[in-house]
């Protein structure tokens, strides 16, 4: 009868009545541990992406009642605590190592799962969707637009690089940087991809920007004339006006 694991020496002895000696025999039995019955791990989400809750990972099967452990053997992922539960840490592959402990009578049991972290996409808003600015000769400032929000998966301070292109509302490929001209325009802010983040971009902002009026005005160098008195009469120059707003083009008299 088998009772458990181990090895144990077994002795045979006949014995040999009145005339023959007890004869003896002696045999080693070892009796290993067993293999466990089906072992499984289940309880991973169909997708895991940056920033996503924590989930925990249910063993089924084996044999006995050993303990079940949980251990990341790959990647830097995701974390695993004592009872299963996967915290995601960063966008990547990790293996976690689950055994359940076979006692005295079973081996360990083990099964192992990968889990692949997808990055995150951001969220890009601006807090108006149209602005109007007047020319001013220079391309608009990103300052002067509505406040631009973008939102991360955990939460954390957004700390890089925003990029901005246009295109005319009348049709015309996008170009890179903002308008300067006036005219109307999708603008699209954009942000690129990072360690656990996707590329993003906002919705287009209306933006128009109109015409500019500029001051003129004839500063002290010129001299209107008199009286008519039937000569012909120098125009002014450019010189001799004063203007002010905006950047300008030829003057005309």
């Amino acid at each position: 009868t088998i009772e458990g694991t181990g090895s144990v020496t077994v002795t045979a002895t006949k014995a040999g009545g009145n005339n023959f000696e007890d004869a003896v025999a002696t045999g080693a039995i070892t009796v290993k541990k067993a293999a466990q019955a089906d072992f499984t791990v289940s309880g991973v989400p169909a997708t895991v992406t940056y920033g996503d809750a924590e989930f925990t990972l249910s063993a089924a099967g084996g044999s006995g009642a050993g303990a079940v452990s949980y251990e990341v053997t790959d990647g830097n992922s995701v974390f695993v605590s004592e009872d299963g539960t996967v915290s995601v840490a960063a966008v990547g592959t990790a293996t976690i190592t689950v055994t359940k402990s076979g006692g005295n009578h079973f081996e360990d049991a083990t099964a192992e799962i990968q889990i692949t972290v997808n990055p995150a996409v951001p969220a890009i808003a601006w807090s108006e969707g149209q602005k109007t600015l007047t020319y001013t000769g220079k391309a608009v400032e990103a300052d002067s637009l509505p406040e631009l929000t973008v939102t991360l998966a955990k939460g954390e301070a957004f700390t890089g690089t925003i990029v901005y292109s246009y295109s005319n509302l009348e049709g015309g490929e996008a170009v890179a940087g903002l308008p300067a001209n006036a005219g109307r325009y999708a603008v699209v802010a954009s942000i690129p991809a990072s360690a656990n983040y996707t590329d993003a971009q906002s919705a287009p902002l209306t933006l128009t920007i109109n015409k500019s009026t500029p001051d003129i005005a004839f500063n002290d160098s010129y001299t209107p004339g008199g009286a008519y008195d039937g000569l012909e009469r120098p125009l002014p120059t450019e010189e001799q006006l004063t203007l002010t707003g905006a950047a300008y083009g030829d003057v005309d008299f």
